[in-house]
């Protein structure tokens, strides 16, 4: 299911991408990542992303 909840990834490189979370709302979307989300590899957009790799993460609703 493709979800409204869009997450914006700053990376260390300093790009920044904005990725479909597939979660449909940000309450969601923010639970999963405060509960041990981030711990492992995170998928977004149709690919895994490494935490390691991200400084932020914004949950934004569309």
């Amino acid at each position: 299911m493709v979800g409204t909840v869009h997450f914006e990834l700053q990376y260390v490189n300093g790009q920044i991408e904005d990725l479909d979370s597939g979660f449909a709302s940000a309450a969601e979307a923010r639970s999963h990542l405060t509960s041990g989300g981030l711990t492992d590899w995170i998928l977004a957009g149709g690919k895994y992303i490494n935490p390691v790799n991200i400084i932020s993460i914004k949950v934004k609703e569309n």
